[in-house]
């Protein structure tokens, strides 16, 4: 009996490692957002990702990951890197798109980037309707509660401006897919994040 449960255990987790996505950009950080594009970094550091605790997120503001190296100047990581992969996953900073400070891993690649992110521009225009104060776009948010907020955002990677990824927009996306509209008119729960992901990905996948 017990190695049948060995058996099924390692069965699900060679499922789940079959099915998981990996990142198609190469090791390393992304100086510019030419070289992202690219897919050609030009730092070749070891970088250390850090998940950063809710305490220190409401204390500090900032996005979801911190990343330092030994070779470079955490400033310069936090300030001009445009993006950084550890092989596996991508990480974007999002300071540089106005979405506050440090990283966000990319949930979807390809023609179309989405990434859970901080207040950036559209989403201090809805500050009336969360109910929070963001002040000026880019600057520090008020209180600790809406420094945890995260809105889903999306990427023309050839473009590289952000926007705010809602159903709304997504529908405008699918206007050239017809037959992936037809079935995303289907869903019960058009506006949960696994659904506009998952219709971004067909998008990509076309």
């Amino acid at each position: 009996m017990k190695i049948i449960s060995i058996c099924l255990i390692l069965f699900i987790g060679f499922l789940f490692s079959a099915f998981a996505q990996g990142t198609t950009y190469p090791k390393g950080g992304y100086k510019t957002y030419d070289e992202f594009k690219k897919k050609e970094p030009s730092l070749n550091y070891v970088f250390k990702i850090e998940r950063r605790t809710k305490g220190d997120i409401k204390m500090n503001g900032g996005n979801d990951y911190k990343i330092t190296s030994d070779s470079i100047d955490k400033r310069i990581i936090k300030r001009e890197i445009y993006a950084i992969s550890n092989g596996d996953t991508l990480f974007i900073n999002c300071g540089l798109q106005k979405a506050q400070s440090w990283y966000a891993n990319i949930l979807v690649e390809g023609k179309y980037m989405a990434f859970r992110g901080g207040v950036g521009p559209e989403a201090n225009n809805q500050n009336a309707t969360l109910g929070y104060s963001f002040g000026a776009v880019g600057g520090a948010i008020s209180g600790a509660q809406a420094a945890l907020l995260r809105f889903l955002y999306i990427m023309e990677t050839n473009i590289g401006k952000i926007k705010l990824l809602n159903r709304s927009y997504l529908e405008t996306l699918l206007k050239g897919y017809p037959e992936i509209d037809s079935q995303f008119q289907k869903e019960q729960n058009k506006e949960s994040e696994e659904t506009l992901l998952k219709y971004l990905k067909l998008i990509n996948s076309n």
